[in-house]
């Protein structure tokens, strides 16, 4: 089955920068069995989409969003609409970050209502779901996560990808054992199925780097990467793809 590698540059790469990353990039050749998705910030859209449409011989690379409303349109300082993000051929969009919640407060009804947006428009959510260290050692993940997809899916269709990022994991070189990552990652696809009857991609993120994707990456249930950090060097966000 075709793996999911998404790049999530999140406030890093302006157009030049970018353009230093995709030059190196896309001169590798990938596994034949991965599809890649470059997330930069909204402002380089543009330059990556072109970027990627003239120099991407593999056709495995695409584009993603790292964000969106959930209005189409209106006055919203700042935002960016579900129809600016077609106009640059995404074909993924990130929704529900752990970011997005603590810097934006964002809530499962925000979060519902996005991914049903972008749903409508022909594109695939990425949702992020994970739980607090002090969840995690209170064995509370699977109570945690079970109430994030019931809350943010309420609204979805099968075309939909789950990212677990524990958030204890996210930015901190820690991370939950590689049992515990697996048997969260089967958990999330039978959660999904018994309270909403489709199947799902699910992907791992927190601290993935090219040290430990090797072992992550061929855990039974993963489908796998959303990386952040070491998405911004072109050498080491490969290796990763590679492992």
């Amino acid at each position: 089955m075709e793996k999911l590698i998404v790049a999530n540059w999140k406030m890093n790469k302006t157009d030049s920068e970018a353009e230093i990353f995709l030059k190196r990039f896309l001169d590798y050749e990938f596994k034949t069995n991965v599809k890649v998705c470059i997330c930069p910030p909204s402002t380089s859209l543009n330059f990556v989409n072109m970027y990627i449409h003239e120099n991407d011989y593999s056709g495995q690379v695409v584009l993603g969003g790292q964000n969106v409303n959930e209005n189409c349109t209106g006055a919203y300082t700042g935002e960016v609409s579900i129809y600016m993000l077609k106009q640059f051929n995404v074909k993924y969009v990130i929704v529900g970050h752990s970011e997005r919640k603590k810097y934006f407060f964002e809530n499962d009804d925000i979060i519902n209502k996005k991914i049903s947006v972008i749903q409508l428009n022909d594109i695939t959510p990425i949702l992020c779901v994970g739980e607090t260290h002090e969840e995690y050692k209170n064995k509370l993940t699977r109570k945690i996560l079970a109430n994030q997809l019931i809350g943010a899916l309420k609204c979805a269709t099968d075309n939909v990808v789950i990212a677990y990022e524990p958030i204890w994991a996210v930015g901190t070189g820690l991370l939950p054992s590689l049992a515990d990552i697996d048997s969260t990652l089967h958990y999330i696809k039978q959660c999904v199925k018994q309270n909403f009857n489709f199947n799902v991609q699910v992907l791992y993120g927190g601290s993935l780097n090219s040290k430990n994707a090797g072992e992550i990456l061929t855990l039974e249930h993963i489908d796998g990467a959303l990386v952040g950090g070491a998405s911004l060097d072109s050498e080491e966000f490969y290796k990763i793809i590679q492992s």
